[in-house]
């Protein structure tokens, strides 16, 4: 009967670690400056990647990559860091553009983005 009870002590403590270690994982986040990570990223080299980008004044000018388009209505912002397309309306900042070409959630976008 005490071997019983040491067995299910022994379990419960196996548990109670795999728990604690679940937890961990799942739930200490490390603390992400987005602000600095943003302005880290050159959105123009980012984009510029998917698309064919060219200068235009200020900004950089291209075909939409969230829609068909035979005339560049896409433009990126490289001073402030953020793309706005004309035709469909799709803008945002680095995060964005990642979260929306590659279909990737808010976390995934920042992982790729600190590993960019």
């Amino acid at each position: 009967m005490i071997d019983d009870y040491q067995k299910q002590i022994r379990k419960f403590n196996w548990l109670k670690r795999k728990v604690i270690t679940y937890n961990k994982a799942k739930f200490e986040k490390q603390h992400i400056d987005i602000d600095s990570l943003l302005k880290s990223v050159d959105l123009v080299d980012l984009v510029g990647r998917y698309v064919e980008l060219r200068k235009n004044g200020k900004e950089y000018k291209g075909l939409c990559p969230f829609h068909d388009e035979k005339t560049p209505s896409f433009f990126v912002n490289k001073e402030k860091g953020v793309y706005h397309c004309f035709g469909c309306g799709a803008k945002g900042n680095a995060i964005r553009f990642l979260m929306e070409q590659e279909n990737l959630d808010f976390e995934q976008a920042i992982h790729e983005l600190k590993n960019y």
